[in-house]
């Protein structure tokens, strides 16, 4: 394929030497796809195009793209696809943990395709959702964040749960002492209803949870 140079001029933060920094396309080429090898049709999903690690200074990646060379026979090489937004994802080596971050462009708009890019990348350990239950109605729920007590009764705590439930058959009735639901699962949505005439809110804080889950 062909390659783009990032230049991350800062790693901000909470940082140490031995960190590392991976770039994803969330919807790039995965494999290569050769019709001469019987392979017609693309696998798109995320991909990891590019990596370095932090030495304390500006670090230089390389990110392969994708070339489509199916219009005159050929493969489909994987790698990013232009237009496709650029994605960081920032490995902490103390803790052995994977986060997202926050992306300061110098230059560039922070997708594939473009001539290079420059930037100032921030890992985020943690963030706020705020989601409003509104009365009357079953809210379909899902989290962005992963707090570290995914208990039901911990997470809604701040509202007045009627009934929850899952597609699996598990409830959540706190008035009753009904709670097969236990953890909540990140990956799933929820259907919640709650007492009384008013909207209620619940914040959740933690992690990012992963954007390409």
């Amino acid at each position: 394929g062909e390659n783009q140079l990032i230049i991350v001029q800062n790693l901000i933060g909470d940082v140490s030497v031995g960190d590392e920094i991976g770039v994803f396309d969330l919807n790039g080429v995965v494999e290569s796809c050769d019709p001469g090898s019987g392979c017609t049709d693309p696998v798109y999903g995320e991909v990891l195009v590019g990596s370095g690690v932090w030495t304390g200074e500006q670090m230089e990646i390389t990110g392969i793209l994708s070339v489509d060379l199916s219009q005159f026979g050929g493969p489909t090489l994987n790698g990013a696809v232009d237009g496709n937004n650029i994605v960081y994802k920032f490995w902490d080596s103390e803790d052995d943990i994977e986060v997202g971050t926050s992306a300061t462009y110098i230059s560039g708009n922070g997708v594939w395709g473009e001539l290079f890019t420059v930037v100032d990348l921030e890992p985020i350990y943690s963030v706020t959702q705020d989601l409003t239950i509104n009365a009357y109605q079953f809210n379909m729920v899902s989290m962005n964040v992963v707090p570290e007590d995914l208990a039901i009764d911990n997470v809604l705590s701040d509202i007045s749960v009627l009934l929850a439930q899952n597609d699996d058959g598990d409830f959540y009735a706190p008035g009753f002492g009904v709670n097969s639901i236990g953890d909540l699962n990140t990956s799933e949505g929820y259907k919640i209803f709650i007492n009384g005439a008013d909207d209620q809110m619940v914040s959740v804080t933690g992690a990012p949870s992963d954007v390409s889950t």
